[in-house]
């Protein structure tokens, strides 16, 4: 028994929900518009303004958003029904379709070989030795083993072999 007056009530519930809208929802490219049935007028919570319209139109504005109510013309107080409207504009946003998003691809595509190709060429170039084109290019290199020429030149002092002292004589390792 306590099963079926549960589902009876849920029921009830449900066809009551389902009793149709008082407020008629509008929706043009660049705004929306209200209406509420007969007999009743708009009135906005948000700005305490009454219209006496049944008709109102929103523009799509952040400043329009918040609570209206459908209120009879009679008795301004008595509530018949209210809907919340909450607008999201965006003041920087682009819309793409498929030409715009296609002709992306192909460039990026395209950017992307390119550079690949000039990479690929300026890789593959084949290198020429390098030769001493210019004789009076002094180089940043000091030689460690001179010539017996530039022995008086040198930076180093002989290596005496007289005296057995502790950095005169190389040692082998092997």
């Amino acid at each position: 028994m306590t099963f079926q007056l549960l589902l009876l009530l849920t029921l009830a519930a449900l066809v009551h929900c389902d009793s149709g809208s008082d407020i008629i929802v509008e929706e043009h490219s660049n705004k929306i518009k209200l209406t509420c049935k007969d007999g009743t007028v708009w009135k906005n919570i948000k700005n305490s303004n009454d219209d006496s319209n049944k008709t109102m139109e929103l523009l799509y504005r952040d400043e329009n958003s918040g609570e209206y109510q459908c209120v009879l013309k009679t008795d301004p107080n008595s509530i018949e029904s209210q809907i919340y409207v909450k607008f999201r504009t965006c003041d920087n946003c682009v819309e793409f379709d498929m030409t715009s998003i296609a002709s992306i691809l192909v460039g990026n595509l395209v950017a992307t070989a390119g550079i690949g190709v000039a990479v690929y060429l300026v890789a593959s170039q084949t290198r020429t030795s390098q030769s001493p084109s210019n004789k009076k290019k002094r180089s940043d290199k000091q030689n460690l083993v001179q010539n017996e020429q530039s022995a008086a030149e040198s930076n180093y002092q002989p290596l005496k072999h007289v005296r057995k002292d502790e950095y005169d004589l190389l040692q082998n390792t092997r």
